[in-house]
């Protein structure tokens, strides 16, 4: 697949563009721009997408931004969560749980791939993986009850194609479910990372589920600001105990998924750090992104916070997405 500017340019001239790019040499990737762009939503079916590294701006309109959020991105794949449609019943939720759609959509081809709904009543996040540059596996997380005193967390999965979720359901003995950050996917494990800091991981392979600590020892984490990103494989943490005011700690999930292991400078020298309240954030490992970022985007270097966007954009609307 090209890049977004390439895709653009080319869709507008050729109806059926996003047919010949599947068959593009894989060496015509490497020509992509990888570094996360931002992405604004400007009209109900309108967004705006800023590469901070050329720089260019993109608007792009299509029905399926109507009543859309993203909630997660993936080389080009935005996965969005439509707003609730009216009441329904259902056998499983409370009586004025909603029906929420999903949707997986790709500006560069505009193909759509729509998921089965889910009656839910709390706040949901999701990931997916990718098979031959297509979603394959969507994973939703977040508190199965429409009371947030229950003690539990669920994973509903599918696949695309699928018309129905597969829910799997954790009891907390000794920690009240409230925000879900963030979800990640790596290979068959789904990370959960909730407001307090704590992660909790569930396999897919074989249904089981793991507390990665023990809940008082994350405490600190509950107090500040906190993101995770994914890292080569690594599930890694930034914290700050200052909301960013004072610099910031970075950790990584160990291999026996029970702690975390501070960074060394080493590991941070050639990283930037791309993040969003609430939203997907990124790790982007390499010295010219750090170069771009420092002028044009957000950076956490080594300890020290700084942020800026362009001033167009309202940063507490805009989001960073993996358009590559």
């Amino acid at each position: 697949m090209l890049d977004l500017p390439s895709n653009h340019r080319f869709a507008a001239v050729c109806k059926n563009w996003w047919i010949a790019t599947k068959s593009y040499p894989e060496k015509l990737q490497s020509a992509r721009d990888m570094l996360p762009w931002l992405m604004l939503q400007t009209g109900d079916t309108t967004c705006k997408f800023i590469s901070i590294s050329i720089p260019r701006i993109y608007s792009i309109t299509h029905e399926a931004f109507y009543r859309c959020s993203i909630i997660f991105s993936k080389k080009g794949w935005l996965l969005m969560i439509k707003k609730p449609s009216p009441i329904i019943a259902h056998p499983n939720y409370p009586s004025y749980a909603r029906a929420f759609s999903f949707i997986i959509f790709n500006p560069f081809t505009k193909e759509t791939i729509n998921l089965p709904p889910l009656a839910l009543a709390l706040t949901i996040k999701g990931a997916f993986s990718l098979l031959d540059g297509t979603p394959h596996t969507i994973v939703m997380a977040g508190n199965p009850s429409n009371d947030e005193t229950q003690k539990q967390l669920a994973v509903w999965i599918t696949h695309a194609g699928d018309d129905a979720w597969t829910q799997y359901t954790h009891s907390c003995n000794t920690l009240t479910i409230t925000i879900i950050k963030t979800v990640i996917m790596v290979h068959e494990l789904v990370y959960c990372f909730i407001t307090s800091g704590q992660v909790f991981v569930f396999d897919m392979v074989s249904h089981t589920w793991t507390d990665s600590m023990d809940p008082f020892s994350v405490v600190r984490w509950s107090v500040g600001r906190n993101y995770m990103a994914e890292d080569d494989g690594n599930i890694i943490l930034g914290y700050s105990p200052n909301n960013g005011h004072h610099g910031f700690e970075f950790y990584r999930l160990n291999d026996t998924k029970s702690d975390w292991v501070q960074l060394n400078e080493r590991y941070l020298e050639d990283r930037s750090w791309l993040w969003t309240p609430l939203k997907q954030s990124f790790v982007w490992k390499g010295k010219e992104a750090r170069k771009i970022l420092k002028d044009d985007g957000m950076i956490v270097d080594s300890g020290t916070y700084s942020e800026h966007v362009a001033p167009i954009f309202c940063r507490a609307l805009a989001e960073w997405a993996d358009m590559g």
